[in-house]
């Protein structure tokens, strides 16, 4: 069919009792008249509905300009619901996002105090000045006691390292002991010893008297005590056993000599 060249907007165009009517773009069709009578025309069959296409993937195009609207057509029979189509593949999940590093906020103030729970541990410092220190005591093993100290007669001079009591006693019942052996030759042993006095290296640089451990532990090994293989120090109360050894070796000579039974020499 030949349309009219150069149509404007809204032109109608009549072929074989049909109206056209141009709409700036397309003509299309306005109304269809019936053989003689100009009775209402037939309804064509809906056609069938295609197979859904494959759904593309290309870049979106570009929005076109907005065209004119045409005219309403007359609605076509519902067409048949195609079948659901195949769920698609989950996605890749992204990846994980920075941790954020936000600044730590201000402390709250300080609760209540609760009650006072078990505690085992304390909180000591190096104290080498006071005069006065205490030993902490406690009555028997266990948690939940209360600690007390005693003022008057057990104290430390940190200042000195003294450590003052008003007795000291050691264990020293048979019922500890096993292979008891009389001390001999107390009197050799003692002889072998040195007693002097020294300076101890300190800022108050104390005289005192005493024995050097290094040489007693020779002599007598049993007094002495050990930090690791080093030489520490000696227990003075120990030598008090090989001293009443010698005193009774002493003892024994004199009355040897007393009841005539040693010659006294000449030289």
């Amino acid at each position: 069919m030949n349309f009219p060249n150069n149509p404007s907007e809204n032109d109608t165009y009549e072929f074989n009792n049909i109206t056209y009517r141009f709409d700036g773009v397309k003509w299309g069709i306005v109304s269809a008249g019936g053989g003689g009578g100009g009775g209402d025309s037939t309804q064509g069959t809906q056609g069938r509905q295609g197979r859904q296409g494959t759904t593309g993937t290309g870049t979106q195009g570009t929005t076109g300009i907005q065209g004119t609207s045409g005219t309403q057509g007359t609605s076509g029979s519902q067409g048949t619901t195609g079948n659901q189509g195949t769920t698609g593949n989950q996605g890749t999940s992204g990846s994980q996002g920075t941790t954020g590093t936000g600044t730590q906020g201000t402390q709250g103030p300080s609760g209540s105090g609760g009650g006072g729970g078990s505690n085992e541990n304390i909180n000591a410092t190096n104290n080498t000045t006071d005069t006065s220190l205490f030993p902490v005591m406690v009555t028997a093993a266990g948690s939940d006691q209360t600690a007390t100290v005693t003022t008057g007669s057990f104290g430390f001079n940190a200042s000195t390292g003294t450590l003052s009591v008003t007795s000291l006693t050691e264990t020293s019942s048979e019922k500890y002991k096993d292979n008891i052996l009389t001390i001999s030759n107390g009197l050799d042993k003692v002889l072998q010893l040195r007693g002097v006095t020294f300076d101890r290296k300190s800022n108050l640089q104390i005289n005192e008297s005493g024995l050097i451990a290094e040489e007693v532990a020779t002599v007598i090994p049993n007094i002495i005590t050990y930090n690791g293989d080093q030489v520490e120090s000696i227990q003075y109360s120990r030598l008090t056993a090989y001293l009443v050894e010698s005193i009774k070796q002493l003892h024994a000579r004199i009355e040897d000599l007393e009841n005539g039974n040693i010659t006294k020499s000449n030289d």
